[in-house]
Formats: structure tokens, sequence, C-alpha cells
């Protein structure tokens, strides 16, 4: 215990050492532009909202070397991703050791998660240079955008949309690497007086190593097209097509069964019409999407595949109003249709809707309160009220904040239906659904600090607890208390969705970001992290998820460029309760990986070659079930920017 301990704190202290060391070391540098955060719903300093959030922009995401979203995610502070497969294939996204159904992800302000399952949240429709930035909102926000929003939220808007973008540009990727990995990506954007569009294609494919026998093949496509158009002085319509393809192997990605050969095919898609209208005191946004999801999952060579279908239709209005200098106003309607047929899991359909107001009160120069309201009804929960309120003390050089609200989550199709329409007897192991589960119901809080010592720099600490009832998970449950399924074997155990009476977690985060330009020609990002989440339930039952989180964790994610040269580091340090790694085969509950990546830039810029070698110390680990993590990678990217 205690070498563990003295090593993670050693590691802490030595990434916010160096990174403050670094920052204090340049006197030439100044701050990179401020991106204002629109997750708060009212668009604002992320310093004056009383929440921790986390921005990344678009030049830290074109510098990182990422092949995926979810692998950019995997080093911020507070977030941590536990992936199935390699290349962004599959992840489950936990913040502040939530589970993978309690984290609500935005395109461009509108909901993205799969009514199927969470385990489909990562399967984001936006190619990487269509990205803006990224905003990550840790802690609750169910009284902004209702269900599911109890870890946090990550809104990705896209360049079209947040309108910043001037000119045209053309980038092209070419990515080669081990295991006949072949990849590339295409991207333009051209902005012509009041009219702008987007278009990006992203793919990957391999025959993947194959750990302990454990296939990682894949083959992955993105795309997207989007269009913008201003009307008059004020308003704009935009529009977004995008779709995203999966083919991989999924052994071992939901069951520990030693029959378990999988092989999944996932495809989705994403239509959303907006319309913006801004006046002086008024912004007006109107949003609707229609996100679209086929699952085909075949246990193995003598199983009959399950497919799914399902519709997600969500339509949303609100508007901003500034009364005066000390009040501004939130407020509008949102309702939502969910939809699936499927073998495996039946016919169903839920409605929901909902309204909201939030305020933003700022009495005094330095203190800002925010205060959010929201009324649902779901066909599953009838009436939720969540509400939540948030307070800064922002000045110069440090930050105060406190945040505090209610969160609900309801069940997916997924927990309440799984196994539901199979014929038997079912194998042993398999999940099976509940359609009584009670809705999830959290109240949460946290507080710190963020101290801006320098520009370019912020040091932050963050203490957190959430306290909830009936959260819902799997659990080991003999058939001979299943009397309600007529296909499944005597006297054998499943994983059966319940409700757990009580759940609380508690624990603080700490963290460094450094965003600097360094001469004329150099320029810096970094960010460090460390956060440690305890949980516990009311029950000694033995559960699938709740305490899948790592108990300690720390990130580390950095890249500089200087001149025509850049390198980059990215890496994490990992820590589990022994008693949760239930995996097969046995894997250690700790683990250290290290990314590293360098590149050259040539003809201005215009041409770039980098080498990326992940898992630089081939460390064999798995996160979730059986699913063996690849050991090193090296692959190469070429670049081209017309």
């Amino acid at each position: 215990m205690k070498n563990y301990i003295s090593r993670k704190y050693c590691l802490v202290f030595l990434m916010l050492a160096l990174s403050v060391g670094i920052a204090k070391s340049q006197t030439d540098t100044k701050l990179l532009s401020e991106v204002n955060i629109s997750t708060n719903r009212i668009e604002s300093d992320r310093f004056e909202t009383g929440k921790d959030i986390t921005v990344i922009d678009s030049k830290m995401i074109s510098t990182s070397g990422i092949t995926s979203i979810d692998q950019l995610l995997r080093y911020v502070q507070g977030v941590e991703i536990q992936p199935r497969g390699p290349f962004g294939v599959q992840s489950d996204i936990s913040i502040r050791a939530s589970t993978f159904s309690q984290v609500v992800i935005l395109i461009d302000g509108m909901k993205l998660n799969d009514p199927l399952t969470g385990h489909f949240n990562s399967n984001i429709s936006i190619p990487v240079h269509q990205i803006d930035h990224i905003e990550i909102l840790r802690g609750p926000a169910s009284a902004q955008y209702g269900a599911d929003a109890v870890g946090g939220v990550i809104n990705i808007i896209t360049k079209t949309r947040a309108d910043k973008q001037t000119g045209s540009h053309t980038n092209l990727d070419v990515i080669v690497g081990d295991y006949n990995l072949y990849g590339g990506r295409l991207n333009t954007f051209q902005k012509r007086k009041k009219t702008s569009f987007d278009f990006g294609i992203e793919g990957a494919y391999s025959k993947g190593p194959k750990p302990q026998g454990v296939n990682n093949s894949f083959d992955i496509i993105t795309g997207s097209g989007a269009f913008a158009v201003k009307i008059g002085k004020s308003s704009s319509l935009y529009y977004r097509l995008a779709f995203d393809s999966r083919d991989f192997a999924a052994k071992y990605f939901y069951t520990k069964s030693k029959a378990d050969n999988a092989a999944e095919i996932t495809q989705n898609a994403w239509n959303q019409f907006g319309f913006n209208s801004k006046g002086k005191k008024t912004n007006t946004q109107l949003d609707f999407v229609w996100r679209y999801n086929y699952d085909n999952y075949k246990f193995n060579a003598a199983s009959k595949s399950n497919i799914h279908y399902t519709n997600y239709y969500n339509l949303q209005l609100y508007q901003n109003l500034i009364l005066t200098k000390v009040w501004k106003l939130n407020y509008g309607l949102q309702g939502d249709i969910k939809t699936i047929k499927s073998n495996d899991r039946g016919n169903h359909k839920n409605l929901h809707m909902g309204i909201f107001v939030g305020m933003v009160i700022k009495p005094v120069k330095s203190l800002v309160i925010n205060f959010n309201h929201r009324l649902d009804y779901d066909q599953n929960y009838k009436l939720e009220y969540t509400p939540q309120l948030s307070l800064a003390f922002n000045r110069k050089f440090y930050t105060l904040r406190l945040n505090g609200g209610k969160s609900v989550r309801a069940a997916d199709f997924t927990e309440r239906y799984i196994s539901s329409n199979l014929m038997g007897p079912l194998s042993a192991g398999r999940n099976l659904g509940n359609a009584d589960l009670q809705t999830e119901k959290f109240w949460s809080v946290d507080g710190g600090i963020d101290v801006k010592p320098v520009q370019g720099v912020v040091l932050s600490v963050t203490g957190f607890s959430r306290w909830g009832q009936n959260q819902i998970d799997y659990v080991i449950t003999n058939s001979s208390s299943l009397t309600q399924f007529t296909n499944v074997k005597p006297n054998t155990n499943y994983f059966f969705a319940k409700n757990i009476k009580a759940v609380n977690t508690s624990g603080f985060e700490a963290g460094v970001s450094i965003e600097k330009e360094i001469g004329s020609k150099g320029v810096l990002y970094a960010n460090a992290g460390y956060i440690y989440a305890f949980s516990r339930m009311s029950s000694g039952e033995i559960t699938k998820y709740i305490s899948n989180h790592a108990r300690h964790l720390v990130t580390l994610n950095t890249h500089l460029k200087v001149s025509h040269f850049n390198i980059g580091i990215s890496g994490l340090y990992k820590y589990r309760l022994p008693e949760v790694i239930k995996t097969l085969p046995p894997t250690s509950n700790e683990y250290i990986l290290i990314n590293l990546r360098a590149g050259i830039n040539l003809f201005k810029d215009k041409i770039s070659v980098n080498a990326n070698i992940d898992n630089l110390l081939n460390r064999k680990y798995t996160e979730v079930l059986g699913a063996m993590q690849p050991g090193r990678w090296v692959y190469f990217t070429l670049s081209y920017k017309f």
C-alpha cells in the first residue's frame, strides 16, 4: 500500500513542479485567446460559472496527434476513459467515478447519448479536424440538460457552428503503422461572406494485435458535412449530416464467458438542423436532431445475431435575455422521443418533455451567482424537479467556486429489456434486464479554487461528494430468484439489472493547465491532473460497473512546438481496488501508460511528418471485463495543408 501511494504522490508532485517550473521560466510568454463556454447555457467566461470546467481548443486538438476523440479525453483531469478496443473502437466515459451512462455527450449543445446503451456514447460522428473546441464540465448538470448528467457533460463544438474560422483550408492526413494499420483524414472548410461549409471524412483499419489470443481487429469510418448561412444581420441557419460506422472484434466486451468470440457492427447517422437569431439583448436558439443507430452483435459463430434499431428525435428551443448589467436570464423547453426495434429487447417507445429556466446574477463585480431549475416529465419516472446553484468569486489571480444540485437518470432500453425477448435456456453469466427499474436520483456538491499565478497557467483543487439512491447496475443473481424469466437455466447465476439502495461517492481533484506562447515560434500546451475517488454501496452485492472506476488516477498531456519541431508526451497512472478487478484473463489492478509523439513541419507548416508510439512501456492491462488492450503500437502520420 505504501509503495503505490508514494509512487503516486511523487509522480503528481513531479508533474506539477515541472509544469509550473516551465511556465515561470518563460518571461516572454503571453496568454493565448480565451474561450467562452456555452455548456452553461448562457455564454460566459468559465471562471464565472461556479463550475469546474476544462476547455480544449482547436490548437490543442490539432497538435495532440490523436486518432479519436476518446483518446484525447483520456488524459483530461477528472475524466476516466475505459477503452474496450484500440483507436477509439469503443470506450466507456466516466467523470468523477460515475458510470458510463451518467455522462452526457453533446454535439453543438444537442444530446448524443444513445437510447440503447451508454456503451455507444463515444461513437461520436464528428471527424477530429471539424472540432473547434471541447468543453468538459465536471459535476451535476441535469438542471441544464436533463437526465443522465450525473457525473458531468462533454460538449463538442464544431467549427461551422462556432463561426470563428476565416478563409478556407483543406487538410489531408495519411496514417500507417504496426499490425497492418491504415488510415487517413480529409477535411475542407470554406467560408464565403455569409456562407460557410465544412466536410470531413476519416477512417482507420487494422488486423490488430492478439494479446492473450484476443482479436483486436477493427474497421472504422466517420464522416460529416455541414453548412451555415447568415440571414440578414442577426440570424443564421445551420445543418449537419454525419455518420459513423464500426466493424470490430468484440470478444469479452460485455461478458466473461469462455464461449465469447463476439463480433459487432454499429452504424449511426446524425441529422441536426439549427436556427439562431441574435439581438442586442437576446439570443434565440432552435435545434432539432434525429439520431439513428443500428447495432448487430454476434456472440459467437453458433449464435444468432442480436440486431437493434434505435431512433432518437430531439427538439430544443431556448432564449437568452440580458435584463440588466446584473441579471441575465435563460429559459426554454425540450422534448424527445426514443424508439427501439430489437429481436433481443423487443419494440418500445419512450416520450420525454422538459422546461428549464436559468439565471445569472452579478450583484457585485467579483461575485457571480448561477441558479438553474428544470422540470421534466418522462414516461419512466413521471415528474422530476432538478435545481442547481453555483457561486463564483472571481478575482484576477484566483477564483473560488461552489456548486451543488440534483441529477437523475432513467434506465436505458438495454437495462430494462436485455435478453427478455430471447429463446432459452440462456447461458450462465448473461445480462438480464429489469422492466421495473426505478430512476436514479443524486445530490451532488463540489467546491474548489482556481489559482492563476502567471498568465497562461491555472492551478486547481476541487473536492466533491455525490450521494444517491436507486443507482442501476448488474448484480449476480441466481435464477431461483428470477421467477419472472422463463428462458433461464435452473440454479444458474446471471447478471440481473437492479437498483442499489444507496451509493455515495466522494473524492478530490488537483490539476495544472498551461497554454503559452514561447518566443515568436514556439507554443506549449500542458495539463496534468490527479483524482481520488471512493464509492460506498449500501449492500455487499457484487456489481458489474459501479466499483470499476479508478481509486487513484494521474493524467498528463503535454505538447511542445519550437520552430519546425514538435514533441509530446501523454500518459496516466491508474490504481483500482484489487477486489473490483474481475477480468478474464486476470490483470493487474494498477498500471502506467506512456505515449510519445514527435514530428517535423516543413514548407511553412504545409507538410508535416509525425511518429507516435502508444503504450511505450508495452504494459499488459485491461479496463473492463476481459477486453485486453494492445501493447506497444507504432504508427506514422503524413499531413498536408492546402
